[in-house]
């Protein structure tokens, strides 16, 4: 009997853990890095946002990793990346201004609001995701 051949989807999976797994140990031991098992989602998908700027995929896929194990929503990660996405709207919209884009953006002069057009309803695709009218609120400028 012969020895069953890897994937090479699956040996590039094993690859990647390991690098993962190095970086994550690297983190923990010369930085002190740790507690993300209790981490806010929140938190983690504005970390992973950051880190996605720096480029380096071991460390996004560690960010993902964590938001994954800790039951994060897509809609964690959804509302981080258009937060990143229009922040520096507000700074070019003037106060009362509306973008139309199949979506409202909204500056009221202190904050930037999206409202996507149409009734929310559960997306049955992605359990706790919903879709529809989503407001949302930049940080205070």
């Amino acid at each position: 009997m012969t020895a069953k051949t890897e994937h090479p989807d699956d040996l590039a999976i094993d690859a990647f853990a390991e690098a993962m797994k190095a970086k994550m140990r690297r983190s923990r031991e010369e930085k002190g890095r740790g507690g993300w098992q209790t981490a806010t989602p929140e938190h983690l998908a504005q970390l992973l946002m950051e880190h996605i700027n720096k480029g380096d995929p071991v460390d996004i896929a560690n960010f993902c990793m964590m938001l994954h194990q800790n039951g994060a929503s897509q809609y964690v990660i959804e509302q981080a990346w258009a937060e990143k996405c229009t922040s520096g709207l507000a700074k070019i919209l003037e106060p009362g201004e509306i973008v139309e884009n199949g979506h409202y953006l909204v500056n009221d002069g202190k904050h930037l609001y999206m409202e996507y057009i149409g009734d929310i309803k559960p997306d049955p695709e992605n359990i706790g995701s919903y879709y529809g009218p989503l407001k949302w609120k930049t940080e205070e400028r």
